[in-house]
């Protein structure tokens, strides 16, 4: 995502750090809306081309920010205030402008649903919708667009000019500001909705769910967070050098028919077989979201560190294999809960004396055999 435009609506709240997580960002718009607090450190560590507008030239200030291209004065006629002065090194407002040309365009509401494979349990596709307003308002100027494209595409305005007051040389000046978007908080819905259920969101899955998937998953879609989790498994263990990857993360395929993934008649995924695929890294934390997972055999790869805690948290869990690898540590009693209250029939790992790799006392293999 590069333009994320949530201006003039009613949150309220302070700006999340997550924002800073959306790696391609280019524009974020949050002016005229009741945040308060000052703009995270990570959103104003992020690249210096990104352009960044609050509500930080009110009376009272709303909003504290360092790094921020323009101020927002709600009180003003007109849309943006010059900046109060920063450092040096701060964002440069760019000097060159275009005036408002007819190449802005509107949302097609028509288009049809691309034809991809859905999980067993859905009837039918997911619809596109899209923004049925054609016009585009800035300051008090409204853009007409004449060109249409499909509601999947990104929408990029021109550039529009506003004249504003120097605060140094109090001379009226040109300077380009943000382009005109349509709004769109599906970003922000998805990653607040990931936080809310893993209490985090890493930046390659997260990037690849918004962005890249040709499935352009909603928040509210019940299996977000079982292809989030396995986009963050392939990413973090270094999916793109396995040698069982065949069609993860390719276009709109359904998650349960990639390489070692099965899955329930519902479409939840219910096992991961990666053994011997050259599975590097360590295991996620947050495979236990992955909540109907019943087989997880990952042995024979070079994954490293500790076993998570959180495997335990999967009561469904009948076999657990991580032998043939180079994790250490102990086992977490959490796993062994499972094994000693008859849920998980079979744990394997390398616990093989005299020199176990992992110490476990409910293990009931050790090592190859």
């Amino acid at each position: 995502m590069k333009s994320l435009d949530l201006s003039s609506n009613d949150l309220d709240g302070e700006i999340p750090s997550q924002f800073s997580m959306l790696v391609n960002l280019e524009k974020l718009l949050l002016q005229d809306n009741d945040i308060t607090g000052n703009v995270p450190d990570a959103l104003c560590n992020s690249p210096p081309s990104t352009q960044i507008l609050v509500d930080c030239d009110t009376t009272p200030i709303k909003v504290t920010c360092s790094c921020c291209n323009f101020c927002s004065d709600t009180t003003a006629t007109s849309s943006f205030t010059a900046p109060r002065p920063i450092e040096a090194e701060s964002r440069p407002i760019e000097a060159e402008s275009r005036p408002i040309g007819a190449e802005s365009r509107p949302i097609e509401t028509n288009s049809e649903p691309e034809e991809t494979g859905l999980h067993p349990a859905e009837a039918g596709s997911r619809p596109i919708t899209g923004d049925t307003d054609n016009t585009q308002t800035v300051g008090e100027t409204v853009v007409t667009p004449s060109e249409t494209i499909t509601a999947n595409e990104a929408i990029t305005s021109e550039e529009t000019t506003n004249n504003i007051i120097d605060t140094t040389t109090h001379t009226t000046s040109s300077v380009t500001s943000p382009e005109p978007i349509p709004s769109d908080d599906r970003a922000f819905d998805i990653a607040e909705k990931i936080v809310s259920v893993l209490e985090t969101a890493h930046s390659e899955p997260l990037t690849w769910i918004i962005e890249e998937d040709k499935k352009q998953l909603s928040a509210d879609d019940p299996y977000l967070i079982q292809r989030y989790t396995l986009a963050l498994i392939y990413y973090q263990m270094e999916g793109g050098n396995w040698t069982k990857n065949a069609k993860w993360l390719v276009q709109a395929i359904n998650e349960c028919e990639w390489e070692g993934i099965q899955c329930s008649s519902k479409g939840y995924v219910t096992s991961i077989i990666l053994s011997s695929g050259n599975l590097k890294g360590s295991i996620p934390t947050e495979i236990s979201a992955l909540e109907h997972l019943q087989v997880v055999d990952l042995s024979d790869n070079e994954i490293g560190r500790s076993i998570p805690d959180s495997l335990g948290q999967l009561p469904t869990l009948e076999v657990l294999s991580l032998h043939s690898n180079s994790l250490t540590g102990h086992m977490p009693s959490d796993i062994c809960a499972l094994k000693q209250e008859g849920y998980l029939i079979e744990l394997w790992v390398d616990c093989e004396l005299p020199s176990p790799k992992v110490r476990c006392d409910c293990c009931t293999k050790c090592g190859v055999q």
